[in-house]
């Protein structure tokens, strides 16, 4: 047995693994009220999405199809890191690939827990200042069309729901609070 909080872990089992990314755990637990019960979770592998803004005010996101949601979304760039790859490799990564854009600088607007009910997983987040423009590497099931838009259209987009990838809509919120000199992010 093992305390998680106020829980007890009796029993814990995959009960599903593919070689991408995901583990589903289930646990056999104590509640904390005394029941017996099971949780379930998910272990994903954490995420890095990068804002890219040029010194026009323009920001660059993705028009993609997202095969959950049945239709395509916008959304900030981003994707897994990979296993041993640093954080800020796999955000350069991932602008790169998906969106054809090289920045000299990268600032760390910090993480959230997009869904800490079912996964521990983390996105990390960054602001991409300094832009330059190459030829995309999109993976051959990725249908990607960047759309270019000045931060305030996103910022509206965020609030129309428009862009509601909850580590997209964070995002595009930090970073605007950081451009208006209101807040330092904590690196924890």
């Amino acid at each position: 047995m093992k305390k998680n909080g106020q829980w007890t872990i009796i029993n814990s089992k995959v009960t599903y693994k593919n070689k991408h990314h995901l583990k589903v755990i289930e646990d056999e637990v104590i509640q904390p009220d005394g029941s017996a019960g099971l949780y379930t979770t998910l272990q994903i592998r954490d995420g890095v999405f990068i804002l890219p803004l040029d010194e026009n005010d323009n920001v660059y996101l993705l028009n993609e199809f997202k095969y959950p949601l049945g239709k395509e979304t916008l959304t900030t760039i981003g994707g897994y890191v990979e296993e041993n790859e640093p954080v800020i490799e796999a955000a350069k990564r991932e602008l790169r690939e998906e969106a054809g854009i090289l920045a000299e600088e990268f600032i760390d607007l910090g993480f959230i827990h997009p869904a800490p009910s079912s996964s521990a997983s983390k996105s990390f987040l960054y602001l991409a200042r300094k832009l330059s423009f190459t030829k995309t590497e999109h993976e051959p099931t990725e249908i990607i069309c960047v759309t270019k838009m000045k931060l305030g259209q996103a910022l509206k987009n965020v609030m129309d729901c428009k862009i509601s990838h909850a580590s997209g809509t964070a995002l595009v919120l930090k970073a605007n609070e950081y451009l208006k000199g209101q807040h330092s992010f904590s690196k924890k």
